[in-house]
């Protein structure tokens, strides 16, 4: 008897070590994501809605009185959103993490101001709700986004928001405005850009920023006045 609750006791230890372990390994399962929000002119914004979108979940987070937000966010695939009232969405598109890690996405916000839009084709049919979403997205909200297939299937974007744009060719040349975008904004999984100019050449999917360039990959940054990319995978790969 006494044999048999020595090994129970002993079973029951074990069982306790190996799910407290697995406990442990499952909550070290994530990643830490955080960032500043701010609007045009670097004032924090304090009570912004920060949400995180999964296929599985939606995290929200808030800013505090200094801008900044925190999560701890299961690893995986998400997009971003940032929201205060009268100021336009602030959207990242879809990024990955596959391992436990420090993140950081800033976010400047711009002031939502009246837009009106006439979208014509040449049909003459009504716009469809598509076409009127596109034109807003260009002309009032000015940001645009690239599908950039992956080996894996993940449905990686180059998003870009911008103060003016011209297309040729499926070529994108995007410049600043000071009261529109202060800088071109560009980001594609976990890489960010800010630059004066950049062009987007989307059949070689390739990036070439000039003018006070800033480019950060998760927590390493990069300043230049020019900067070339080659986007893929999701991966940002300098090409000079």
């Amino acid at each position: 008897m006494k044999f048999s609750i020595t090994t129970q006791l002993v079973v029951l230890l074990c069982s306790h070590v190996v799910l407290g372990a697995a406990k442990s390994a499952a909550q070290s399962e994530s990643f830490h994501v955080q960032g500043t929000v701010t609007d045009l002119n670097e004032g924090v914004i304090p009570g912004a809605k920060v949400s995180f979108h999964s296929n599985q979940t939606t995290k929200e987070a808030s800013t505090n009185a200094k801008g900044v937000y925190e999560a701890d966010l299961e690893l995986g695939v998400y997009t971003m959103t940032v929201q205060y009232p009268r100021f336009h969405l602030f959207h990242r598109p879809a990024f990955r993490i596959t391992s436990p890690t420090r993140v950081t996405f800033n976010a400047a916000l711009l002031v939502a101001g009246s837009c009106d839009v006439v979208v014509s084709n040449s049909s003459g049919a009504p716009p469809t709700a598509d076409e009127l979403d596109e034109g807003v997205r260009l002309f009032c909200t000015r940001e645009e986004s690239f599908p950039v297939p992956s080996a894996d299937g993940v449905p990686f974007e180059v998003y870009v928001h911008y103060g003016n744009r011209t297309a040729v060719n499926g070529t994108y040349t995007y410049t600043s405005q000071k009261h529109l975008a202060p800088q071109v904004f560009v980001a594609y999984n976990l890489f960010s850009l800010l630059a004066d100019n950049v062009v987007y050449d989307a059949a070689h999917r390739t990036l070439e920023a000039r003018g006070h360039v800033v480019a950060t990959e998760e927590t390493a940054t990069e300043r230049a006045d020019s900067m070339s990319f080659k986007v893929e995978n999701g991966k940002a790969i300098p090409l000079r």
